[in-house]
């Protein structure tokens, strides 16, 4: 019986995967949440009593914003990394998925040109996750500039402080 026949080729699920993934999953959820409760308690614990707190404050709450972008930027970058080695390597190979790759769910082999077609795809995924993290660090280089320039009174202090000139002291 010929395989078209017999119907497609199958790669069989790693339950060792599937079991990895359970776990895996919530963990992240959790890691998530984590982070969220973190900066909700951050933020309630600002101190905004007089204008000078409330200015340091606003400008302590967009360095750790530029910070989530910057690290949401390398995250994309090393996505993006895999993705296009994965595309490489889909393409050399004679089938995908790959005969070593661990799946968590049953896949049909796919060859000849739907095989080239998913190695075209991971490429291109990669340079859609390229092209969010070089956003997202433009974001981060760009925002405290526009937020400066938007909100002048708020960033004025810091800047004279940082210049050493003292116009912050002025009657």
């Amino acid at each position: 019986m010929s395989e078209a026949e017999a119907g497609p080729a199958v790669h069989k699920a790693d339950p060792a995967a599937r079991r990895k993934l359970m776990l895996l999953a919530p963990s992240g959820i959790a890691v998530l949440l984590g982070i969220a409760w973190w900066f909700h308690g951050y933020l309630d614990n600002l101190p905004v009593e007089s204008g000078q707190q409330m200015a340091a404050s606003t400008r302590d709450v967009i360095a750790e914003f530029v910070h989530a972008l910057y690290g949401s930027a390398v995250l994309l970058g090393l996505l993006a990394a895999y993705w296009f080695r994965l595309g490489s390597r889909i393409a050399a190979a004679p089938q995908y998925p790959l005969p070593q790759m661990r799946l968590f769910h049953d896949m049909r082999i796919l060859r000849g040109e739907a095989k080239s077609r998913q190695a075209r795809r991971a490429r291109y995924s990669a340079f859609a996750a390229l092209a969010g993290a070089a956003a997202l660090l433009g974001a981060a280089v760009v925002l405290p500039q526009r937020i400066a320039g938007a909100h002048p009174l708020l960033f004025q202090q810091a800047d004279a402080a940082a210049d050493g000139s003292g116009a912050e002291h002025r009657p």
